[in-house]
């Protein structure tokens, strides 16, 4: 399908200060690559080599730039797009924005670029959690996924073409899929891009419009989360 929902387990004792990237790379990245190592190695994906994570956000209604927050991204969208960017310009592009685990200070650029010129498989993929205050479940403007479908002719577009932004999604195909009430201990993986171009990957995403029912929710905080993407290297 192309995204997943996966559990995290946290040291309760540790209060993670989510605009701090040290410990984020100390208390959260480690567990994240767990994950995500598990989740893409599975079945017939083939040992991965790299996990680079970059571009970390957090987000919420309430923003508070005082506190290096964002704003929800209420408009469909998919990260980016990476077919209008050589090799690289996409390790570029993590380079730039990454984020160590550990506070490793090594980015082995060289080697991902020489994997990927060896026609190596890589994958991006989006890392979403909520951080919602007193770790209470994430209660409005939940995330939405939407897996797209394209229609197109077989015999006319290749396969490698046969995504955006060379078509774009039908509408009538594509469906949109949502995980309310996500907690503090889940963590969803949505992929971004995929070099097997025969697997489905530009998930397209935003932030839903709460509904009646959310809006009149007294309890029902603010929403507040934090998600950062991971360059995936395969051998």
């Amino acid at each position: 399908t192309g995204f997943e929902l996966s559990y995290i387990l946290f040291d309760t004792s540790v209060d993670i200060d989510w605009t701090n990237k040290e410990q984020v790379g100390t208390h959260y990245l480690p567990k994240l690559r767990e994950i995500i190592t598990k989740s893409l190695s599975s079945g017939s994906n083939g040992d991965i080599t790299h996990v680079e994570f970059y571009h970390p956000m957090v987000r919420g209604e309430d923003v508070d730039l005082t506190q290096k927050t964002s704003p929800i991204a209420r408009r469909v969208h998919i990260d980016t797009d990476f077919g209008a960017h050589d090799i690289e310009g996409i390790v570029n592009l993590v380079e730039k924005n990454s984020i160590r685990i550990n506070n490793q200070s090594s980015f082995p650029r060289e080697d991902i670029i020489a994997a990927i010129r060896d026609g190596k498989r890589f994958s991006v993929v989006n890392a979403w959690k909520g951080i919602q205050i007193n770790d209470t479940k994430v209660s409005r403007a939940h995330l939405g996924l939407l897996p797209a479908q394209y229609e197109y002719d077989k015999n006319l577009i290749p396969t490698k073409f046969r995504c955006f932004p060379t078509l774009q999604p039908d509408p009538s195909f594509s469906r949109w899929y949502v995980y309310p009430n996500m907690s503090s201990d889940e963590v969803l993986l949505f992929k971004q891009y995929d070099r097997r171009a025969n697997l489905i990957s530009d998930i397209w995403h935003c932030s839903l419009p709460p509904t009646q029912y959310e809006i009149e929710q007294e309890d029902a905080l603010p929403r507040r989360s934090f998600d950062v993407r991971a360059l995936v290297v395969f051998d």
